[in-house]
């Protein structure tokens, strides 16, 4: 069966957020392993990280490509992500650089995709989540950072941002081109390919 428009339009969104959802939690996964290698985390939490951070990503494109409606899933797989950073937040015990950079990085993210409405629904899915991991953590705050944890945290603030630009201009890129070739549509008859009057009378 064919998908409407605006299926397929939903589904090439979930297919554009794939690669940078990927890129940023495998980077972050790296700044919070850094915090979990000195705070002698248990096999369950390396489990939740590696859940977290590498299966979530396939599995979010799994529910979007197969959804009736991707372009909502994918909104709520955003949310997701924004969730699973505020845990992580407050799992590592709101140690500062890696919590830093997070959070910033999840907020970048949601302002380029979906702007201020975006980020105020996800921000407060991140607070819930925090709240939520903090007090099965016992609210514990160790914001130090050392010099192995700074450097776990640098290719997220390093590399995450270069992704999230290189994705906004292709898609800048790609409208600027679908315009263009609208103007030319608008500009000439489909039939002969020759100027029409609306070409004319601007000239």
């Amino acid at each position: 069966m064919p998908l409407s428009p605006r299926s397929e339009q939903g589904r090439a969104f979930v297919r554009r957020m794939y690669r940078p959802r990927t890129i940023g939690l495998a980077l972050g996964g790296v700044a919070i392993a850094g915090v979990l290698i000195y705070s002698g985390a248990g096999l369950a939490m390396w489990g939740a990280l590696f859940a977290s951070t590498i299966l979530w990503p396939h599995f979010a494109l799994w529910l979007g490509s197969r959804s009736a409606n991707p372009y909502r899933t994918e909104l709520a797989s955003l949310m997701v992500d924004s969730a699973l950073g505020g845990a992580w937040i407050a799992l590592m015990q709101f140690n500062l650089l890696p919590s830093v950079a997070i959070l910033i990085m999840l907020s970048m993210d949601k302002m380029a995709v979906g702007g201020a409405r975006l980020l105020a629904r996800c921000s407060g899915a991140l607070l819930l989540a925090c709240a939520a991991a903090a007090a099965l953590n016992g609210f514990q705050v160790r914001p130090y950072t050392n010099m192995v944890q700074i450097i776990g945290s640098l290719p997220l603030i390093v590399l995450y941002p270069l992704v999230v630009g290189w994705t906004t201009y292709r898609l800048a890129r790609r409208l600027r081109e679908q315009n263009q070739i609208l103007s030319e549509m608008s500009r000439t008859d489909p039939l002969s390919g020759l100027l029409n009057r609306r070409c004319w009378e601007e000239a």
